[in-house]
């Protein structure tokens, strides 16, 4: 298997000039896959979901692990689906948080206007999740009469797993 290249993502919302950053995604070069939802002001939060090249995935919050499981490698014999990370956020909560990102930093951004969220809470969500090749993740159906409905998604597919972003609505019959 050839090595894997470290690579980090974005997940960003623009508010008018301001770029903030919701999620980081990153790579190793070992395969390993992690999930950071930055938030300071939090002391010790972090929370953060590894899913690492063993197939230990766990979520993690003030250092704790959380849902510990051993899975299967993230390598290039991964099939099926696996959600890494699913957050809701509302159009006010990007600036509330207020973490600037640069996009050159990044090796690429998903980039959601604040217009694409909604204003209340719980109502659009982010996922992160990984898949096999050619296969599209299964995304929560969430409440509403009418399911969760996509708004938007990306794949980066430079490796396998392929890591996917979604956007996603959970009540679009009230748009």
């Amino acid at each position: 298997m050839p090595p894997y290249q470290d690579r980090m993502y974005a997940i960003a919302v623009r508010d008018n000039d301001d770029l903030f950053l919701v999620a980081r995604v990153h790579r190793n070069t070992r395969g390993g896959v992690f999930v950071a939802v930055p938030r300071p002001g939090r002391l010790g939060w972090d929370p953060h979901s590894s899913y690492h090249p063993d197939g230990r995935y766990y979520v993690k919050t003030y250092d704790r692990p959380h849902h510990i499981q051993l899975l299967q490698k993230p390598d290039a014999n991964f099939r099926g689906t696996h959600n890494m990370s699913t957050l809701p956020i509302a159009s006010f909560e990007p600036r509330e948080i207020n973490v600037r990102g640069k996009a050159e930093a990044f090796a690429e951004v998903f980039e959601v206007h604040v217009s694409e969220l909604r204003p209340e809470e719980y109502s659009t969500y982010l996922s992160v999740d990984l898949t096999e090749p050619d296969r599209q993740p299964s995304i929560y159906r969430g409440v509403g009469s009418g399911g969760a409905k996509i708004l938007r998604q990306a794949s980066f597919q430079e490796a396998i797993p392929w890591i996917w972003v979604t956007l996603s609505d959970t009540h679009p019959n009230e748009r």
